[in-house]
């Protein structure tokens, strides 16, 4: 759906006759919050556009509000005239950048923003079981608190390097993406043992679980998210892949630091509950996240 069809079908009227106090909310100038669109179809199977399940959202905060002047000389509030969120979103994506790492607990970038530029990733998406969940708690509750790990806000499988996107490349982008993934194979995955990470900057390490079954499914992936990042002169994934899924965080590299003792007894306690729970999972869609719009890709 473009941009104007989108604004349209936000604004436009319906055939059925509106109640006394919705007509004079109307005559007020205030108008019921359109329905942000959900689905973008592209490419043989589409692509669902939703909502990122971010923690916080700063959407509603940015809106703005209109002072008026009443007739006995108070002041009051209102919302303008609200604006469809995909306009909203037009203009978000980059986002106003605070390169304070205090507001990040300590974290900083892996590159410097730059307006226009929307940070992009793709990943498997991670549903968080019962049994998933009891591991990844057991496992917190192995390692040494004088590492300070943070869990993790959102579990996810990456199968591409952050990169940059222009805003104008984000369809031409995601329409292709579609098109590479859409014959690939739904598939099992499943996960490995427990391991130490740290980023290319060496600024955060991450506990992670590493995945034992379904690695050749998830190279297939890569090769055909590579060669869509190509088409933009952006970089492949990491060779040779080492796919893994973080649990928790921490500021620094400790991957040198963290002893053999303490990685034994995150291995001795992952095989605890792996040999009751065995946590696998049915890949049935890849997503992508640029900015703040989230992109889910069906597998065929």
């Amino acid at each position: 759906m473009s941009g104007l069809c989108s604004i349209q079908s936000a604004y436009g009227s319906s055939d059925t006759d509106s109640s006394d106090e919705e007509n004079h909310q109307k005559k007020r100038g205030i108008l019921p919050r359109p329905e942000p669109t959900t689905d973008l179809v592209v490419g043989k199977r589409g692509v669902d556009v939703f909502q990122c399940p971010t923690p916080h959202t700063e959407t509603d905060a940015k809106r703005p509000r209109l002072t008026r002047t009443e007739s006995n000389g108070s002041k009051s509030t209102s919302d303008f005239l609200p604006l469809p969120d995909e306009v909203m979103s037009m203009f978000l994506g980059d986002g106003a950048s605070d390169a304070s790492s205090s507001n990040h607990q300590g974290r900083v970038r892996s590159f410097a923003h730059e307006a226009g530029n929307w940070a992009t990733y793709v990943y498997v998406p991670i549903e968080i079981t019962s049994g998933l969940e009891d591991i990844v708690s057991a496992l917190h509750e192995c390692i040494p608190t004088e590492y300070n790990i943070q869990p993790m806000d959102i579990l996810h499988l990456s199968v591409s390097k952050t990169v940059t996107l222009k805003y104008h490349w984000i369809r031409p982008f995601t329409e292709l993406l579609s098109q590479r993934l859409a014959e690939l194979p739904q598939f099992i995955c499943a996960f490995g043992k427990p391991r130490v990470y740290v980023n290319d900057e060496a600024t955060r390490s991450f506990v992670s679980l590493t995945i034992g079954q379904g690695v050749k499914e998830l190279e297939d992936i890569v090769k055909e998210v590579d060669l869509a990042l190509n088409e933009f002169n952006l970089p492949p994934f990491y060779k040779p892949a080492s796919f893994h899924v973080s649990i928790g965080w921490c500021l620094g590299n400790i991957t040198k630091d963290i002893s053999t003792e303490a990685l034994s007894n995150l291995e001795r306690c992952f095989l605890e509950h792996f040999s009751s729970l065995k946590p696998s999972w049915n890949v049935t869609k890849l997503c992508s996240k640029i900015g703040n719009k989230c992109f889910a890709f069906p597998l065929s």
